[in-house]
Order: structure tokens, then C-alpha cells, then sequence
């Protein structure tokens, strides 16, 4: 197999040097890729690597050296797991992208396969995005999977299939090429609860979240005057959300959280057309009593976004937005659009509190058995009229 830059082959005797330097005595990658820890090179048994055919060397093609390896492993039902790791002196040159695209695209086109997975112990984001990069999207997670260098891992895995495997190469070349949001303004519509101290820990947490995402946050003028103010000036509310719609510079609008009053904006946003007068092709996002907003955008053409809200999904105090959400919420800021919903394979019970000392503390996942017909006919098409039916009814 070869690269613009590299090529990967099999593992050889001379390797041996090579392979204890950039995989089996680097710390920092033995952090992120499972393999046992060699203290000296005299010490290294190399020998039950070279001429493995579920092991391959990657190397720079202008020197021939191995910097990191390709593995493959639990081939079945035409499906397999694949393992990554580069010595850490090459980090941030792209080689390991570059590396596990070329082989995944063997994997589907000279072996056959029709499923390659790939794994990543929770907080190591860059190893995600290697596998987003690379045509992936988030399958499942899976709660303390392994011990490894004496903790409890958990395993976040994602997957492409090769019918899937053109579609995502166009999506993730137009994320590469152009990000749809910079600008992101945060309104509270409904209920001020971002602006009282006792949620300030979250606050911080997400506004960091955001800003890693490469997002300029904005709040609104009124978002963070407290619950008491919010709920007594609905016109103060509206105001925000025109001036969002109005400024040129946001691409994004997201709610701060639900309640039970957005509607009393409605007057300061039809009474004279304000809405229809500012509204433009921007993405709004937000749910719960928010519903009602997007019922109100709706009513003047604005397709919305029925999805995540700033202090419930984007300040999530455990290690990180929980996977699902997050893989949506990134595929809208980059994209502005979401292509295909599938359901989780996991659901969450509810927090018991939200305190600082619990700021780390993941949730624990429960199966799912993806979506379920209620009622009608299982094969359908229309438009979707996303929200919530407690907020309908009310």
C-alpha cells in the first residue's frame, strides 16, 4: 500500500530498532495504543512480529524508516477492528490519517470486508477525529471494556461500512474545505437559568467546549441576567433574538435551555412582523419549550433544528458531551446540515445532582433497541415537524 508520503508494508527483521523507539518504549504512545512497555532495546523479543499478516509497518517513503503500525483483528461476518499508532516524534503531520485512510480502503476493496470498526479510550479527541477523518462516525460506547496500565478504560467505538464509504469522503472533504459555523450567539428564550451562580461551573465548562470546537461565542445582551429578569421581560427576550437574526457576523443561534413561557414573546415578534422582518438563513437550535420557536420560525419559512440546548448538552458535566450528541452537533456546525438520523445505541439516566464535585463523573450508559413504531405504517416519507409534544399540548 502507498501513500503521497508513506508506505505500509510488512513488519521486517530490521525493524527492530525502529519499532521499540516509536511504539513499544514510547509513553506517550503506549497512553493511547495497547502494547506492552519495553524498558531497553536488549530486553525487546522482537521476534514475533516480522511476517505477521494482521500487522503492518507504516513508513516515510523517503527514508524507508517505520514510524508507526497498522493492525487488524477480530475478522468476522465480514467485519473487522483495526488499531493505529505513530510515534509520537510524527504527531501532527497528519501521518496517522493518511495511514488509516489508505487502510481502510485495502481493507474494503482487497480483502473484502464490508465493515472496518475502530476504538478509542474516552478523552482522547484526537484519536476521534483520526476516525471521523477518516470516514467514521460514532457506533457505541462501551463502559469499562479493559484494564489497561492499572485503570478501568472505557471504549468509544466507531465504524463506516463500505456502501458508506464515498458519501462520507465527500462530507468530510467539504468539512475540510469550509466550516459552516464561526459565530455562534447563545439566547435564553425561555428560562435565565445561565445566568445564576450555582450553574456558572457549567457555563464555563461549555463555553470552553465551544470555543475547542473552533466557535467565537456570543451571549446575547439579556441571556445572562438571571431567571427573575428572563421571566419578567419577555420583550428583552425577543429583542435578542432579533438582533441574533439581524447581525450579519452570527452563523448560529442556540438556545440557552427550555422552560414554559417562550410564548409570551409572540407579540414582540409578529405584532408588526418583526420575526418575518429579521429572519434569514441562519441555523437555530434549541429544545424542550423552545418548540414553540421553532413553531414561530416555521411560520415565517425558517427551516430549524430540533436538537441540543447550551446548558443541557453542550455543559454536560461529565468527561464530555455525551457521543451521540456530540456527533450530530459537530456534523451541523460543520456542515449546516444533518444528513441521516439514526437512533443511540445507548440511553442515560437522569443526574441526581449537578455539582462541582461531580464535574468528570461520566453517566452510565444503558442499552437501547433503537427506534420504535408507535403507530402507522413502518415505511413512510413527508416533512418532519420536529418538538415536544408536552410543549404542543400545554
Amino acid at each position: 500500500m502507498e501513500t503521497e508520503r508513506l508506505i505500509i508494508d510488512a513488519v521486517r527483521e530490521t525493524d527492530k530498532e525502529d519499532y521499540f523507539y516509536n511504539i513499544s518504549h514510547d509513553k506517550k504512545v503506549l497512553e493511547t495504543f495497547v502494547c506492552r512497555y519495553v524498558e531497553t532495546l536488549e530486553s525487546f523479543d522482537f521476534s514475533g512480529y516480522p511476517g505477521r499478516e494482521d500487522i503492518f509497518a507504516v513508513r516515510l517513503k523517503d527514508t524507508g524508516r517505520l514510524i508507526g503500525i497498522l493492525t487488524y483483528f477480530d475478522e468476522k461476518d465480514g467485519a473487522c477492528e483495526i488499531g493505529y499508532g505513530i510515534g509520537s516524534a510524527w504527531w501532527g503531520c497528519g501521518y496517522t490519517t493518511e495511514a488509516v485512510r489508505c487502510f481502510i480502503d485495502w481493507l474494503f476493496d482487497e480483502k473484502g470486508l464490508e465493515t472496518v470498526r475502530a476504538s478509542y479510550f474516552t478523552g482522547n479527541e484526537t484519536s476521534r477525529r483520526v476516525m471521523e477523518k477518516c470516514g467514521m462516525a460514532y457506533e457505541r460506547f462501551s463502559p469499562k471494556e479493559m484494564t489497561y496500565l492499572g485503570m478501568e478504560r472505557d471504549l468509544v467505538y466507531y465504524a463506516v461500512r463500505k456502501d458508506e464509504r464515498n458519501i462520507r469522503k465527500e462530507e468530510t472533504k467539504m468539512i475540510a474545505e469550509e466550516k459552516k459555523v464561526r459565530n455562534l450567539a447563545i439566547v435564553s428564550l425561555s428560562a435565565g437559568t445561565i445566568g445564576e451562580p450555582f450553574v456558572q461551573f457549567e457555563v464555563e465548562i461549555g463555553i470552553r467546549r465551544l470555543r475547542e470546537l473552533g466557535l467565537n461565542v456570543r451571549f446575547m445582551p439579556h441571556a445572562l441576567k438571571g431567571r427573575e429578569y428572563v421571566r419578567n421581560h419577555p420583550e428583552k427576550r425577543a429583542e435578542d433574538l432579533l438582533a441574533a437574526f439581524r447581525d450579519p457576523d452570527i452563523d448560529m443561534i442556540l438556545c440557552a435551555i427550555g422552560g414554559d413561557d417562550t410564548f409570551r414573546l409572540l407579540p414582540y415578534l409578529f405584532e408588526k412582523g418583526e420575526l418575518k422582518a429579521a429572519v434569514n438563513d441562519k441555523i437555530f437550535l434549541g429544545f424542550s419549550d423552545t418548540t414553540i420557536n421553532h413553531l414561530m420560525l416555521h411560520k415565517v419559512g425558517l427551516r430549524t433544528f430540533y436538537g441540543q440546548s447550551f446548558l443541557a448538552d453542550v455543559c454536560e458535566i461529565g468527561p464530555d458531551m455525551l457521543p451521540y450528541t456530540k456527533k450530530y452537533f459537530e456534523e451541523l456546525i460543520t456542515t449546516g446540515r444533518i444528513r441521516e438520523i439514526r437512533p443511540s445505541s445507548v440511553w442515560y439516566g437522569q443526574r441526581e445532582r449537578f455539582v462541582p464535585e461531580d464535574v468528570g463523573k461520566a453517566l452510565e450508559p444503558l442499552t437501547d433497541h433503537g427506534f420504535e413504531l408507535l403507530q402507522g405504517p413502518p415505511v413512510f416519507s413527508g416533512k418532519i415537524l420536529g418538538g415536544c409534544i408536552e410543549s404542543l399540548h400545554d
